[in-house]
């Protein structure tokens, strides 16, 4: 039996089931082979075989078939992408690069680009990853969905968060999920994980303008804050320090420390 495998599989390499729009045929020389048959129909849209073979005795062979699967609508386009054994419904994904989704089981509407990328997807879905990964990064996502990860190993904080982002592990996102005409409502990150509470969190100094001194008379590239027309009795949510506003009116600086406003007053003028 596995000498019939194995003539099936290089028929079926030599010359490929291809009908226009009907079906396609592939061996993978993996151990065990696999061999992948598309054909239409309304029931499923293929199944895979996985020839294991094993001899107990003499001259008995035994070869096992694997379970198959009922997605439709996958474009996988590299060595074993998509292939991994526990696919099952999985729809709407495409894979280019080796080894690409090869966790996928359930997930719908992934696209990844770069060799393993996206390996860890199981069932996640309408996530996008631009950059080849690594063993580590292909963990990164599994079972979030919405997540954008750009660049080469780029890993997202959490494999389980919705509308997360990493763009070269530099700028971080989550709960990001806008789409069409809405805008999203979650947190956004430079050099640090995103900050529950904070829509904008950044680690280390920050340059406003270029580092050079303005002008006398510029216009522009100033740092605006917010402002009141009276004196602030709110207490500001999420305050991480400290929280500092201007009241027009009275023409000072109002900041909350720690648990009450302090205030400092503006004398007109430049100075």
């Amino acid at each position: 039996m596995g000498s019939i495998a194995t003539n099936v599989a290089a028929a079926i390499n030599a010359s490929a089931v291809l009908a226009p729009g009907n079906g396609d045929a592939e061996v993978f020389g993996t151990s065990p082979d696999v061999t992948v048959l598309v054909f239409p129909g309304s029931g499923s849209a293929g199944w895979s075989a996985a020839t294991t073979v094993t001899v107990s005795g003499a001259a008995t062979e035994t070869a096992t078939i694997g379970a198959g699967f009922t997605g439709s609508d996958n474009t996988a386009n590299g060595w074993q992408s998509m292939m991994g054994a526990a696919m099952t419904t999985a729809s709407y994904n495409n894979a280019t690069g080796a080894n690409t989704l090869i966790s996928l089981t359930t997930g719908n509407g992934n696209t990844v680009d770069g060799d393993q990328a996206g390996g860890g997807i199981t069932s996640g879905g309408y996530n996008f990853i631009g950059g080849a990964e690594n063993a580590t990064a292909t963990g990164c996502i599994t079972t979030g969905s919405f997540g954008v990860e750009l660049g080469f190993d780029a890993c997202i904080p959490n494999p389980a968060w919705g509308g997360a982002l990493s763009i070269q592990n530099a700028i971080y996102g989550a709960n990001n999920v806008g789409e069409g005409a809405g805008i999203s409502t979650g947190q956004i990150a430079f050099y640090e994980y995103p900050v529950s509470g904070a829509s904008v969190a950044m680690a280390g100094d920050v340059l406003i303008g270029s580092g050079g001194a303005l002008s006398a008379g510029a216009t522009t590239d100033f740092l605006h804050l917010p402002f009141t027309t009276a004196a602030p009795t709110g207490t500001p949510a999420n305050v991480f320090g400290n929280a500092c506003e201007i009241n027009v009116t009275t023409e000072s600086i109002n900041c909350y420390i720690g648990s009450g406003w302090y205030h400092v007053a503006l004398t007109a003028g430049a100075n």
